[in-house]
């Protein structure tokens, strides 16, 4: 090879390489700016959700659900975690089983941190945080074997290709200095490091942090963290990052404040007056939602994406089934369970209660005269456009 030929042979490489790092480094920058102005303003529910249905979940002793549930939906059936137990119904709301193997033996879990529901195997899939593993059960609640992942994790979730990923948060500790570790098969990796020093105060737990859209793509997002993300094989991608009107908690919040433990956190927090995002995700093709908190108040931000405008609001007021009744959206349990485009929302029978003069259409009339103080929640299912 001559000088020149070499020369021209160096110059293609560099373009080559010169290009790929531009074009990872593009990827990264596209995201998408919303500014966000929080006003006390009501959305009714029939401009939040389409095609809204109740379901009347049977209660019976091995089918009570507890506070704050956490809820996975599938086409057939509806898994509730509560306390220590994983309750499934079908669509309908009928009781078909309950998995609560808490113990210290084999095939046992001493609590239960986070679960997920693997269709694609049909198992349920528990994280034990104290054990450090994953147990795996059938829907008929037979223990098949469980996976030691070796970390503190406070969150699970799989993707398209099944790979599960173990999130732990602020849990920063001698075995483990990431956020995410991916096992994939036999093979494992980590990614996303924890800061150093909010894993003094920070640790943190949200009911939800993953969203899966209806093409598989999986969105992430935190509690203090104002960018959503999308999440790919070993890396988070900025999608969304939210402006509050110079309301966002600066990185200088943190850095000139050394917390030793959450409480101080919050009370040097208190002070300010931040805007703390981001919870319960939501995106579909021309929407996406989300909750964030101002001085101990909630607010729902709905985004337009092909207007490219975000509308806020504080009360969510039902015109689809009562005469305008106020829904409890400021209850901690409010919380809007999705998968696509599909919503699932859980309301304790004493609002239906104290609110039965207001029910006017007679699905819920009939729901209504079947209830009891004691009963489970009712469910409410929708779709977002």
């Amino acid at each position: 090879m001559n000088k020149r030929v070499f020369f021209s042979f160096c110059i293609l490489i560099s373009l080559c390489v010169t290009y790929s790092c531009s074009k990872k480094e593009s990827e990264a920058l596209e995201y998408q700016l919303i500014d966000i102005e929080l006003e006390n303003n009501p959305i009714y529910l029939s401009s939040l959700l389409n095609g809204i249905k109740p379901i009347l979940f049977e209660t019976n002793e091995s089918s009570l659900v507890g506070e704050a549930p956490n809820l996975i939906f599938t086409k057939e059936s509806i898994f509730i975690k509560s306390n220590s137990t994983i309750i499934q119904f079908d669509s309908e709301g009928k009781y078909i089983n309950t998995i609560n193997k808490r113990g210290n033996g084999a095939g046992e879990y001493t609590a239960i941190s986070d679960f997920f529901i693997n269709e694609e195997l049909n198992r349920v899939e528990i994280l034990d945080k104290r054990q450090k593993k994953v147990l795996y059960y059938n829907y008929n609640g037979e223990y098949i074997h469980d996976q030691q992942i070796g970390v503190w994790a406070i969150k699970i979730f799989r993707d398209s290709e099944n790979r599960l990923y173990i999130y732990s948060g602020y849990e920063r500790d001698e075995d483990n200095i990431f956020q995410f570790n991916v096992y994939e098969g036999e093979q494992n990796h980590s990614f996303s490091e924890i800061d150093r020093g909010k894993s003094e105060f920070l640790q943190i737990s949200n009911r939800l942090n993953f969203f899966k859209s209806a093409r598989d793509k999986i969105l992430f997002f935190e509690p203090f963290n104002d960018t959503i993300y999308a999440l790919e094989r070993d890396r988070l991608i900025p999608k969304f990052v939210l402006s509050y009107n110079g309301q966002n908690i600066p990185q200088s919040f943190y850095a000139k404040n050394k917390f030793s433990n959450v409480f101080d956190f919050f009370q040097e927090l208190k002070k300010h007056n931040y805007v703390n995002s981001t919870y319960n995700v939501i995106e579909t093709g021309n929407k996406l939602l989300f909750y964030c908190m101002k001085e101990s108040k909630r607010y729902l931000v709905v985004y337009d994406k092909i207007k490219k405008k975000a509308f806020s609001f504080d009360r969510i007021i039902d015109d689809v089934f009562s005469n305008g009744v106020e829904l409890p959206f400021q209850d901690g349990e409010f919380i809007l369970f999705a998968q696509d485009n599909r919503v699932l929302f859980l309301i304790h029978p004493s609002w239906f209660i104290n609110n039965s003069e207001r029910i006017i259409v007679e699905d819920f009339k009939v729901i209504l005269n079947k209830l009891n103080e004691e009963d489970n929640p009712v469910g409410l299912f929708g779709y977002v456009d």
